[in-house]
């Protein structure tokens, strides 16, 4: 079975199917143009977001977090469901597998995670908190 042919034009819906075609067309040249701008090689320079890491404050919030008494509450609904994840995923700990960190921040995380009895490698992208872990 096959597809109707297509009407034909009479001269009382000649007007209306040039306004169709003078919209399509239009349409059709703004939708390139604005295809061509978004797909513009090299890409559009974006100014880089500042890391929150980056910052005196967020060293001072990550000590308090990870190593006070003030912050044992989030730590440890944090770290916990962490490492209660990792001992049910990965419960042999004693073949010298690893577990990596990623983003350790100040290493509380990787130092819970050793007292469990895992060898841990951590590392840290900003050079202010891995230096304050240091």
């Amino acid at each position: 079975v096959g597809l109707p042919p297509p009407p034909t034009t009479t001269q009382s819906n000649g007007k209306k199917q040039q306004k169709d075609t003078n919209t399509k067309t239009t349409f059709t040249k703004k939708s390139n143009q604005e295809n061509r701008a978004s797909l513009s090689y090299p890409p559009p320079s974006t100014p880089p977001v500042p890391s929150s890491y980056d910052s005196i404050h967020q060293v001072i919030t990550h000590l308090i977090r990870d190593y006070t008494e003030v912050g044992l509450p989030i730590r440890s609904s944090l770290y916990s469901w962490s490492i209660s994840k990792l001992k049910r995923y990965c419960p042999d700990r004693k073949e010298g597998k690893k577990v990596l960190i990623p983003g350790a921040g100040l290493g509380r995380l990787g130092l819970e995670v050793v007292k469990e009895g895992y060898h841990v490698e951590m590392n840290e992208i900003s050079i202010v908190m891995a230096s304050a872990a240091h």
